[in-house]
Order: structure tokens, then sequence, then C-alpha cells
């Protein structure tokens, strides 16, 4: 389907459906003509959507959307067909449009990509080997290429406040004026922009990180062919593809001298016709290779477009879905995009690449879920010839970790965890679901902010409680549950205590539940009465009665920075037996050592004898090393025995998987370091002792690569009793968001695979 500059414009139908095929032959073969021939000529050929898996109705719905949307190009290629292409009245297919900061794909992306294939440059090569004046900079002289091209130096952005640009002052004024030399934008970017974080720690969004990114580039093009990134570009790769030099230009049309090399904006600047882009975004789809001739290395090509393996999860000026931040795209999918929504969209495994050029989507919503939303959802919806799923699993190589940022070394005694795609979801409202095997053989959870099973009921719910207590009977998927305290229709007849947020309650849900002789043990999170500020204290609850009925003994941990406010309990077999012989009596417990989601980092680790757990006094904290354990009652001398530098969230879990000898944690993380009170990662260790040291099994910045559909999780706990096969078989349950549905006991099948089977 070729869509109309308007509904009514019969020419302008014909003249795209008819001559653009002509034209772009033309084009193609004047611009390889020029090149001397380097790559073969190759021209779009215009196809039915449905021809080649693409739903037709589906597509001009989109261009009505978008042209509500203030879009003045779509254009949507399949299988090396144009299946839809519309231009707004006015504008066209040989008419150039600002790229705003796709400019740092497929131009400051692009040319490092063109530098490492010629072998100049490299990502963990250090920024000062060619900014020279930061040799001596103590921050400056840590960064790497990597970490200036995925927005993770440090370098401060040339923004503020939301003004626009011709209203900020100061050296960022001049960033965006761009005058002469010295206060052109690559001197400013080197000398005068600040570093405000040790490079590489978390992720910020930076101009200047770019254009210092291009001044490396171009160092390293000293005494090479072409010594500039437009010149490089042209003869290297806009010219082979085929695109007219009248099609497209870069670096708000200047060129800069400065430190003797010649200076290109990347950052910004570019002005694109939406077929020259497409044929960017095709040589990146096909790895770098043009009709048979190789324009860039494959590896180059994957290094850029790729989560380069920093914070935030982007490639070099690119964006993807490599951890499945979008789950209803494909994991391959990538793009470059720039304000106002200027953006090519490329899916190898689907074969498709989208452009569109238009003024902003929606600015009530953030850059990229804008795009998601009214673009990338809607496109990959579209096709209806998606190939069919190999299985219903998704697999994880505890190798593939080392890619993905793991606080820890890859496990050597399991190569990979395999996830169902099936999740059983309870019929439930509630997160937390500490669980722990009680000696009836029942499991029992504890929930919070919720109606507990039976009934999806909201915050405001009569049947809602911040604190309540299931029982969870049977085993998945056939297992079933029944609120005991608390909650929809429980079946104790005494009252939950906890069934509001006020203040004099001064309890959350539970962070941990243990059943050990019949009795269950409750640690919950609390604050001072009366107190508005965190939650930062423990609280000990116990039940003799299996739930029915509870005794509050009080505050347990009330320490600085909230330590141990949430306490998890190691979890083994029925009524916690199955405990290695080392350690004897012991109940064994983490905490955090920070309340304050922003700064902590690890977890800490206590023990106390079962038959004193209500006695503050009687707890041990770890202080030891992993090869020599010590303890002590100080708890200012405790040390952390798992440390994650993107941190460690509020809700953490350890089982032990007796058959494996393995404990099993599982934490919480933000996608990068000092993100407040995120959840959005996941990470699964094993170790053969409580303390470390530990292994990677899983490790991602985002949860959505491993459950799909889900942004957030909350809280994840594998119950003892639902370990078989020895061992290698596991079920989960987690809570997360969205709400609807995740926001519930949910449970999935997990599958280990050791590296003796191989």
């Amino acid at each position: 389907m070729i869509g109309s500059a308007t509904s009514n414009d019969d020419w302008m139908k014909w003249a795209i459906v008819v001559l653009a095929p002509l034209l772009l032959v033309a084009t193609g073969a004047r611009a390889a003509a020029a090149d001397g021939g380097q790559a073969r000529a190759f021209a779009w050929r215009t196809a039915n959507p449905a021809s080649q898996g693409m739903d037709g109705a589906k597509l001009a719905a989109m261009k009505d959307s978008l042209a509500a949307r203030h879009t003045k190009a779509f254009l949507v290629i399949r299988n090396d067909r144009i299946v839809y292409e519309w231009y707004q009245e006015g504008h066209g297919p040989d008419k150039q449009h600002y790229t705003a900061s796709m400019a740092k794909a497929i131009v400051g992306g692009l040319s490092l990509a063109v530098a490492m294939s010629d072998g100049l440059i490299a990502l963990d090569d250090q920024a000062a080997k060619y900014v020279t004046q930061w040799k001596d900079d103590p921050r400056k002289s840590k960064i790497t290429i990597r970490q200036l091209g995925s927005h993770t130096s440090g370098i401060e952005d040339a923004e503020a406040d939301n003004l626009p640009h011709e209203k900020l002052t100061g050296w960022k004024g001049d960033f965006w004026k761009r005058p002469a030399p010295p206060r052109d934008p690559f001197t400013l970017a080197r000398d005068a922009a600040p570093v405000l974080f040790e490079p590489g720690s978390k992720m910020a969004y930076s101009n200047p990180g770019i254009a210092m990114l291009t001044y490396c580039v171009t160092a390293c093009l000293r005494n090479a062919p072409h010594e500039d990134i437009r010149t490089l570009l042209r003869d290297r790769i806009m010219r082979p593809l085929g695109v007219g030099d009248e099609e497209w230009s870069v670096g708000y049309g200047k060129t800069y001298v400065v430190d003797g090399l010649p200076l290109v904006g990347s950052w910004g600047g570019g002005g694109y016709t939406a077929r020259a882009v497409a044929r960017v975004g095709r040589l990146m789809l096909r790895q770098g290779d043009w009709q048979g001739e190789r324009l860039i290395s494959a590896e180059a090509v994957r290094l850029v477009t790729h989560d380069v393996g920093a914070p935030g999860n982007c490639g070099v000026g690119w964006w993807n879905n490599n951890e499945g931040g979008f789950p209803e795209l494909p994991k391959d999918a990538f793009w470059g995009s720039g304000a106002g929504h200027q953006v090519v969209f490329v899916v190898p495994s689907l074969n498709l690449i989208a452009v569109r050029n238009g003024n902003t989507l929606d600015a009530s919503i953030d850059h990229q879920e804008a795009l998601r939303i009214y673009l990338f959802r809607s496109l990959v919806q579209a096709v209806t010839d998606v190939p069919a799923v190999e299985s219903e699993t998704i697999h994880i190589n505890s190798a593939d970790s080392r890619q993905a940022h793991a606080p820890y070394p890859p496990s050597t005694f399991v190569k990979g965890v395999t996830f169902s795609e099936r999740i059983i979801d309870g019929v439930t409202s509630g997160d937390q679901w500490a669980t722990t095997w009680a000696d009836d053989n029942n499991l029992y959870s504890a929930w919070g902010d919720g109606t507990g099973f039976g009934y999806r009921g909201g915050w405001s719910d009569r049947w809602t409680t911040y604190l309540g207590v299931p029982r969870v009977e049977g085993n998945p998927p056939d297992h079933k549950g029944y609120n005991v305290w608390g909650g929809y229709q429980p079946k104790s007849d005494a009252p939950a205590h906890y069934r509001n947020r006020q203040l004099d309650e001064n309890l959350k849900p539970c962070s941990s539940l243990v059943c050990i002789d019949g009795v269950l043990y409750l640690y919950a999170v609390g604050k001072k009465a009366g107190a508005h500020g965190p939650w930062s204290l423990s609280r000990l609850l116990t039940s003799k009665d299996h739930a029915r009925t509870w005794t509050d003994h009080g505050v347990l941990f009330e320490e600085p920075n909230g330590k141990f406010a949430n306490v998890f309990t190691i979890q083994y077999g029925k009524d916690y037996t199955g405990i290695p012989s080392f350690q004897g009596d012991y109940v064994y417990l983490y905490g955090m050592e920070n309340k304050d989601q922003t700064v902590n980092k690890g977890l800490l680790l206590a023990r106390c004898d079962k038959h004193r757990l209500k006695e503050r006094d009687a707890y041990e904290f770890f202080c030891g090393k992993v090869e020599k354990p010590s303890w002590t009652q100080d708890l200012r001398e405790a040390k952390s025995v798992f440390h994650a530098d993107d941190g460690v969230s509020w809700w953490a879990s350890c089982t032990y998987n007796h058959p494996l000898g393995r404990y099993v944690l599982i934490t919480t993380h933000p996608p990068f370091a000092g993100q407040f009170n995120d959840h959005k990662g996941f990470g699964m260790f094993e170790s053969q002792r409580p303390w470390g040291p530990w292994k990677t099994l899983v490790y991602t910045r985002n949860v959505g690569s491993i459950i799909q559909g889900m942004t957030e999780g909350i809280s994840f706990v594998i119950p003892s009793k639902w370990i078989s096969d020895g061992g290698k078989t596991m079920w989960m349950v987690f809570a997360g968001r969205p709400s609807n549905p995740f926001y519930s006991f949910n449970s999935i099948k997990l599958r280990l695979q050791l590296a003796s089977e191989e």
C-alpha cells in the first residue's frame, strides 16, 4: 500500500507508485558511478503489503494516526520492498528532513563503526589516548570510547531546566549556538563540560559526550584517506549505498578545526531523506554488507547497535531491545531516534525497516514510550507472518551474564536457566509473597497491599489488608490458595490488625516468613509510631496455629540507616529440615546494608539459634571472609556477603536447593545505579555457602527479558517444596507490574541445565 500526500491527491499517488522506482534506479546508478562502481546498484521495489506478510489495513490506520500526530514522512520496508510510503503535503521522497539526535546513530555510531572496522579505534580505548588534554585529569582520564558512546561518561549534558536551546546561557548556550573556536561545541565539550559522576557508574544522556566521541574518531583518522567523518561517510558509506550527495547532510553544515582536527558534529544537525535513512538501516540490518560488498565488519555493526555492556543497555548512538524492555518487540530490534521523534527502526528477524519524520508525537509521555505506543508496537503487530517460536521457553546461558553487567562471574556448575513462558496466575491481589514450607505440608505465604487469594480488589477495597497470610495447598500448576488471616473471606475468625496505612499501626508487609518446629515466624517491615519517614525497622510476629492467630513481639531490629529493616530468612525443607550440617541449629537470614534504595548495594548475613529468634541479643552477624567465616554481635562490624554496583532493592530471597547442594539467591535492582525504588532488574546467583562466593545464573537489567510483559519485578521466591527432578526443576513465585496481571501470586517454572549434562 503506497500512501498519498492527501487522500484526494490522485496524481501524487500515481507519481509515487509509478515514477519512484525509476527515480531510485537513476539515483542509485548516478551515485554508484560517481563512486567508481564500488558497490552494485540497488533500488527499492514496491509491493502490496500482503505479499510481504503485512496487514495493509493496519498500516493505513497507522498512517492516519501518525498523520494526526504531526508526521511528515512514514516509510515501511519489508523484505527489501517498500510496502507503505506516505508524505505530508509539501514533503516528499526527495526532500531532506532534520535528524535531531537520530544523527547520533546514523552519523556518530556509523562513523565509529567504520573506524573500528579499519582497526583504528576500539570501544575500550581510553578517550585520553585521543584527547591529550584529558591525560592528567583524575576523572576524564578514566573515560572510555564505550562510555562516551553510551552516555555513561559522566560528562554533563548541555541542557538545563527544560529550557529551549536559544535561551540557555554560558557554555551550554554556546554549545547550541555553535560559534567559532574557542567557543565551539567541541572545545566546550572537551574543557568546559564537567564530569558529574564516576565514568561508567550510571547513564546520563550527554550531547557533549557524543561530541567527544566524534573528536576521538576524528583523531584516529589522522593521516587516513578520509580525515573527517563527513568525507568518510560520503565515500565509504553513502555513495556506495547509492545515496546522492543532495539527499543527505551532516554536522549543521559546518566543520570546526580544533587541535588540527576537522571536526563535524554528530549529536544532531543532519538532514536526510527518508529513503536515505532507510538505506543506512538496510546496511545495518545486513550487518555491514551491501549487495555482496563488505562496507563495515559485522562485528562493528553489532558493537554499535547492540547493548555495549554499560548502564542503560544502549549501543553507540543506537538504542536496542536486547534485554526485552519492550516485550512486544523482538529482542533484536534496534533504532536511532531524535527530538520530534525522528526515527529509523530496524528488526533483522522480521526483515523490517521503518522511517518516521515529523514533529513530536506526544509531548506528555516519555520519548521512547511514545515511539513504542505510536510506532513500534503497531508496526510489529502489522506483520502477519511472524516466524513460529520454536519453543515456549526463554533460555538464559549463565555465561551470557558477562555481557549483562553481572556483579559475579558466571556459574560453572549451572550452564543455563530456562524460563517457561507459561505463567500461573493465582487470581490474587498483593505483592511480596514471602513463602515457607510448614509442618502440615502446606506452603504459607504473606502478602502486602491487597486482598489475597480469590478476589482482586484495589487498595481501597473493604477486603484489602496491608499484611495478610494465606495457605497454599498442592503443587503447581494445580495448587490452590486460601486466605487464613486477612484479605478476602479469611479462614480465621481473628481479625487482621494491619488493615490500614495508619501511622499508629506502623507496620508494612512481611519481608520473610519461616516455619520452625510448627511455629510460623513472620518478620515485618515497620516504622516508628507516628513517623512519616522511611520504613526503617523490623518487627517479629509468631503463630502457633498455622496463621489463624498471631502474637506481635514488637521491634526486633531498629538500626542506623535501616539495616536489617528488611529481613530474608533462608528457606530449607519442610518445617526447616534438610539443613547442611555446618549450620547446626542456626537460622540464617539476610538484611540490607542500607534502607535507602538509592545507595544500598549489598546484603549482610546474620544467624541466630532457632530457639532464640525473639531475642535481639541472640543474633550474630557475619564479619569474616568467604574462606574463613567469623561472627560478631556488633552489627557495626558486619561485612557484606553480597555486593552489586547496580544496587540491591527491597525484596531479596534465598532458598537452599538440597538435591544440588546450592543456595539460590534472587535479588532485584535498578536498571542502572542510583535509580530510586526501581526493581526493573533481576539477578539469580548460586553458592555452596550462604556467605558466598557467588556465581551468576541470570542477571538482567530488565526483567521483561525473562518474564514477557512484566516491566518491574517486586519480589521473587523459590518455595523449597516446589523443587523436583534432582533439583533441576524449580517453580518461582513472583509479583510485579504492570498491576494487571502481575500484581498477584504468580508462579513460573524454571529448569536448570547443569554443566555436567553436556
